[in-house]
């Protein structure tokens, strides 16, 4: 009797993901739509809140979920390089399931940030190095060279993707007199960056080396969460920075934006950029948003760095620009073209 295929039309796989909506992000953002678009019977255990006391609980119960289940399924899935440390004891237990797991760049680049837990985190890396999944899933050409430079094995590249339908596609700029009240000026143009507030988004090289030299008209909504930094939480650095530049007019931050305002400020900006910068241990897998930026009608401009580069079709989705330079951002037929309005 010939061996049953698993693949395409019968796939049966279980995700288990601790970075899942409502909880922004990128890596949150690839989960929901690679486990709510592919086409084949599935479970999904997610866990849908962010903070560190929640894995506690949260792994034990998926590595029972995933016992529980793993007779009706053939791929057990995780969503990044913390969740694949749950393949250690499944791969003893469970003889016949195969495990692929995304990789992102964080699971690699945490280990050399200060502190005792990347050390422990680094041990960690090394004992998945000697027991790891079938298969790695990179979201880009850079994630997988960190991922092999760090002795990772079967690392393949499969570009995320979005749900074009959910993104409105060139909503009018007047919406956004009901995001932004008071603040809304229908002379005014409004440049658009949404992600965590860290270092490498490069808001606040931005603010200091690019919209001082714009117009008085054009401003700059910040919307995402706020991390610390070094010590201190970047929504201070953003803040002392725009204070010291007499920026506080035309600089709008927007703290976690629900999904409803974030689809709508994706549409309603005339540009939105991604100035992210090279931090050593930090660096961008790939930019989901600015897909999502793309197909919502909006100008992309964003660094030429990792793997961004493959988040944008220069020309096609969006322009890439040199990183720190901002001659190079200055002269973008885009940014040029916010002098003209």
């Amino acid at each position: 009797m010939a061996k049953k295929s698993i693949l395409p039309f019968n796939l049966r796989v279980l995700f288990i993901t601790r970075t899942y909506p409502p909880v922004i992000g990128g890596m949150e953002m690839l989960s929901y739509y690679l486990t709510t678009t592919i086409n084949c019977k599935k479970k999904i255990v997610a866990l849908k809140k962010w903070n560190r006391l929640h894995i506690l609980w949260f792994f034990p119960y998926a590595f029972f979920m995933a016992i529980l289940n793993s007779k009706n399924f053939d791929i057990i899935h995780f969503s990044d390089g913390l969740t694949a440390s749950l393949t250690i004891p499944l791969k003893i237990i469970l003889k016949r399931n195969v495990f692929v797991s995304n990789v992102h760049g964080l699971d690699i680049n945490f280990q050399n940030k200060k502190g005792l837990l990347p050390k422990i985190y680094g041990i960690y890396i090394q004992l998945l190095v000697k027991k790891q999944p079938h298969l790695w899933i990179a979201n880009s050409k850079s994630t997988q060279m960190l991922a092999l430079n760090a002795g990772l094995k079967n690392v393949e590249i499969i570009f995320p993707g979005i749900k074009t339908v959910e993104f409105y596609d060139g909503l009018h700029q007047n919406c956004l007199v009901e995001i932004l009240g008071e603040k809304y000026h229908p002379k005014n143009v409004y440049i658009l960056t949404l992600g965590r507030l860290t270092k490498r988004k490069g808001q606040t090289w931005f603010i200091e080396n690019v919209l001082l030299k714009l117009p008085a008209h054009v401003h700059y909504i910040v919307a995402g969460k706020s991390y610390v930094m070094e010590g201190q939480k970047e929504d201070h650095v953003l803040k002392e920075s725009v204070l010291k530049n007499g920026l506080a007019d035309r600089v709008i931050f927007i703290d976690t934006p629900s999904d409803k305002i974030r689809l709508r400020l994706l549409s309603a900006c005339k540009l939105f950029v991604m100035p992210n910068l090279p931090v050593v241990g930090d660096i961008e897998g790939f930019g989901i948003v600015a897909l999502e930026a793309g197909v919502s009608g909006t100008i992309v401009v964003a660094s030429a760095l990792e793997g961004i580069q493959d988040a944008v079709m220069e020309g096609v989705t969006g322009y890439l620009v040199e990183p720190e330079n901002p001659r190079s951002e200055e002269h973008t037929s885009e940014l040029q073209s916010l002098r003209r309005i």
